[in-house]
């Protein structure tokens, strides 16, 4: 009867924390550069939830070393609610496969709050290429091995590792040129220095317009729904498993249930209004705003990819 009735009380507890965050003004590190797409989503919707809950909700930056430096300042973090992380998912499931000691568990030291928002990815081509398609890339690949080459943001990076998980598939010989941030790289395919490259849909379709490069399709397994006439890569490949590209809003880890639901509540209501609807569209960003239970199984999937990319392309701990 006792245990029953402590249960209650820190039932009650942690309820009432809940309700009362925020008591102080919520520090939001994003490991995102400033002016990014999710920058840009994660200040626009902060600003609403800070106009509701009546405390400021201040986005800090820190992108230092793939994102780590951020995801270990929030892992140190009180469970309370007043410190979050705004990483990407895959990004920072990585870092135990990419480091030798790295300075947190992704699972242990982290309580998920929303899968906030997701990006779109696309494969875009040299205009002094052939190819038009997926099937058309494959087919060069296979009849011309090692000959062609295709760019992105970097070693370890969704990008990248999306590539080798193909390769492997389809047994490729395709040569990775790794840049510090993919939208380094599009002058170079617009120059035709390189062939291939992945990059955010929203600059890949301003650099279309403006006949500048082609768009050969969406990293997917199948077409989205609003853009029907946009082909998926997935279309010409049996087996095609996507990286989710989730953008993922943690808290330290130990937070309460309460409090992450109301955290992810609030970001929510903010995300379906109507102008930020509008701005998430302009920058092409779908947001799912998962719970926290749909973020668990989310991260559960991404670890059970995660070793078979990272074998695939032949990345050691440093």
């Amino acid at each position: 009867m006792k245990y029953c009735l402590w249960l209650i009380g820190v039932g009650l507890a942690q309820y009432a924390s809940a309700q009362a965050w925020p008591t102080k003004p919520t520090r939001i590190v994003s490991t995102f550069a400033v002016g990014s797409a999710a920058d840009t989503a994660i200040r626009a919707t902060s600003q609403k939830v800070s106009e509701s809950v009546g405390q400021p909700l201040v986005v800090e930056v820190i992108a230092g070393a793939g994102g780590m430096l951020g995801g270990a300042t929030v892992a140190r973090a009180l469970p309370d609610g007043h410190t979050l992380l705004f990483s990407e998912l895959m990004a920072n499931s990585i870092v135990g496969w990419v480091h030798k000691n790295p300075s947190y568990d992704p699972v242990r030291d982290f309580t998920p709050i929303s899968h906030l928002f997701e990006g779109l990815l696309s494969l875009v081509a040299s205009n002094n290429t052939p190819f038009t398609n997926m099937k058309e890339i494959i087919e060069y690949a296979r009849a011309n091995p090692g000959k062609l080459a295709y760019g992105s943001n970097g070693v370890g990076a969704q990008n990248h590792l999306q590539m080798e998980l193909i390769k492997q598939l389809l047994n490729l010989d395709i040569t990775h040129i790794p840049y510090k941030g993919g939208t380094g790289a599009v002058p170079d395919v617009i120059a035709g220095q390189i062939p291939l490259l992945f990059v955010a849909y929203g600059t890949a379709l301003i650099n279309q317009r403006a006949g500048k490069l082609k768009v050969i399709g969406l990293v997917e397994a199948r077409r989205r729904p609003e853009l029907p006439d946009i082909p998926a890569i997935g279309e010409d490949i049996s087996g095609f498993e996507k990286i989710p590209a989730a953008i993922i809003l943690f808290g330290p880890a130990k937070m309460p249930d309460p409090l992450a639901n109301r955290i992810h509540a609030e970001m929510a209501k903010a995300i379906a209004l109507p102008d930020i609807r509008e701005r998430l569209k302009q920058i092409n960003f779908n947001a799912p705003v998962s719970t926290p239970g749909q973020v668990t199984e989310l991260r559960r999937r991404v670890m059970e990819i995660m070793p078979r990319a990272i074998k695939a392309a032949g990345i050691q701990p440093e």
